[in-house]
C-alpha cells in the first residue's frame, strides 16, 4: 500500500518512508489473506493514517485512557512542538515483510529482500508518487520483526536510506553487539540517523537497550526512547506511529500539508515479495 498526501504542490517531492510490519501482521486472519493483512497492517492495525490525522489537527489527545501509553508530559511536548512548527509529512509505503523465522539461513532472504526494495519497490514508488529520489529523503522503519528486518535492509543496502527507526525490534540480546559492529563497519564515520525505540515492558527491551549502548560505544549517535508500554499493536497505534511520523518527518527534512489518501499499486505490481 502507498499512502500519499493528496494536495502536494506542483513539482514538490516528499521524503519516503518504508514501513515494515511485525510477525503477527504477516499471518492471515478472518477473510484476509496474508498479503492483504500485511499490506494494510500499518493503516488498519498500527493506525499510521490515524496518527497522521492526529498530528495534522493538534492538539493531540490520548487514544487509550485506561492504559495511558501516552503520558501527559509527552502529549504536552508534542503539542508544543506542533505549535512551533507544523507536522512534516512524508510518503509512506507498506509492503509485505518476509518472515525470517521460517528460514534455516536468513541471510539470503535479507539480501534478496533488500535488493527487491532497492531495485523494484522504491523505483516504482517514485514513478507513482511525488517522492524524492534522494537518499537523504528516504527512511525505513519497522515494528517487532519488521524492526529487525529494517536493520538488515539498512545494512545490506546502505546507499538507499538516510534514517532508520526500529520500534520494539525483535532482536536477541546477543545480537546487539553484532548489529552495532556491522553499523560501524558499514558506515564508518558517516552513520545514518538512527532512532531505537522500545518500551519498559517490551519483551525485547533489554536487547534494544544493549543495541543503543553498543552503538553509542562505537561513537554512533543514536536517539533512544523507552516510554511506558507493552509489546503490542495498541502501543504502536498510540505511541509508535506518532513517533515514527514525527521523527522521520523532522529527520528527513521535508514539510507537507495535505490529507493522506490510500493509493494501491496498479494491477500486476508485485506487492507480494517472493524470494528469487
Amino acid at each position: 500500500m502507498l499512502l500519499v498526501p493528496d494536495d502536494v504542490r506542483p513539482k514538490e517531492r516528499l521524503p519516503v518512508v518504508v514501513l515494515l510490519h511485525g510477525f503477527a501482521q504477516g499471518k492471515p486472519t478472518g477473510d484476509a489473506s496474508r498479503e492483504q493483512r500485511a499490506i494494510h497492517a500499518w493503516a488498519d492495525e498500527y493506525g499510521i493514517t490515524l496518527a497522521d490525522e492526529r498530528l495534522r489537527t493538534p492538539p493531540i489527545a490520548r487514544l487509550y485512557e485506561r492504559v495511558r501509553y501516552l503520558k501527559d508530559l509527552r502529549i504536552q511536548q508534542i503539542n508544543a512542538a506542533l505549535a512551533e512548527r507544523p507536522f512534516q509529512r512524508v510518503v509512506l509505503v507498506c509492503p509485505v515483510t518476509p518472515i525470517p523465522y521460517f528460514e534455516q539461513r536468513a541471510a539470503p532472504l535479507f539480501i534478496a529482500y533488500a535488493n527487491w526494495i532497492g531495485d523494484t519497490l522504491l523505483p516504482a514508488v517514485r514513478r507513482l508518487a511525488p517522492a524524492s529520489t534522494r537518499r537523504e529523503h528516504t527512511g525505513i522503519a519497522g515494528h517487532s520483526m519488521g524492526g529487525q528486518v529494517a536493520l538488515e535492509v539498512m545494512l545490506r543496502r546502505p546507499e538507499l536510506f538516510a534514517a532508520c527507526m526500529p520500534v520494539q525490534a525483535a532482536i536477541q540480546k546477543r545480537q546487539a553487539y553484532y548489529y552495532a559492529k556491522r553499523f560501524e563497519k558499514t558506515f564508518g564515520d558517516a552513520p545514518p540517523a538512527l532512532h531505537v525505540m522500545t518500551s519498559n515492558r517490551d519483551i525485547y527491551v533489554e536487547a534494544n537497550r544493549r543495541l543503543h549502548g553498543q552503538l553509542e560505544r562505537r561513537g554512533i549517535a543514536t536517539a533512544f526512547t523507552e516510554p511506558f508500554g507493552h509489546h503490542a499493536t495498541s502501543f504502536v497505534r498510540e505511541v509508535g506511529s506518532l513517533e515514527i511520523l514525527l521523527w522521520m518527518g523532522r529527520t528527513l527534512r521535508e514539510r507537507g500539508a495535505a490529507e493522506i489518501r490510500h493509493n494501491h499499486f496498479p494491477p500486476g505490481y508485485p506487492l507480494r515479495w517472493t524470494p528469487g
